[in-house]
């Protein structure tokens, strides 16, 4: 029986992975599983109606999830590690620039 050699650690770099790893989830997931919590905040801050509201979750999802196959077609020409920091650019100015919105229709 022939034993596999040792992973290798990372060191600096391997842990820096982990934590972008660990940030991207927290903030592409915790901020999409968590909406519910700013739905009565933006409602009173931009007052408005839970329909148009919750409209911002609604694309926020489908957005996400309908992304896959440029996602896929990138990584398949571009590779994984190109592909990621352009996805992790576009969602950090997203999350960035929602907070200059002046309206709701700003953040669709």
């Amino acid at each position: 029986m022939s034993r596999s050699p040792p992973a290798p650690d990372g060191g600096f770099w391997g842990w820096l992975a982990v934590f972008g790893c660990f940030m991207g989830n927290v903030i592409g997931d915790g901020v999409m599983y968590s909406f519910g919590i700013f739905i009565p905040y933006l409602k009173d801050y931009f007052d408005a109606g839970s329909g148009v509201t919750s409209t911002i979750y609604s694309l926020q999802v489908g957005v996400t999830f309908g992304s896959g196959p440029i996602a896929s077609y990138m990584t398949n020409s571009l590779g994984w590690r190109l592909t990621t920091i352009i996805g992790s650019v576009l969602a950090s100015a997203g999350l960035a620039l929602s907070a200059l919105a002046p309206n709701i229709p700003f953040l669709f």
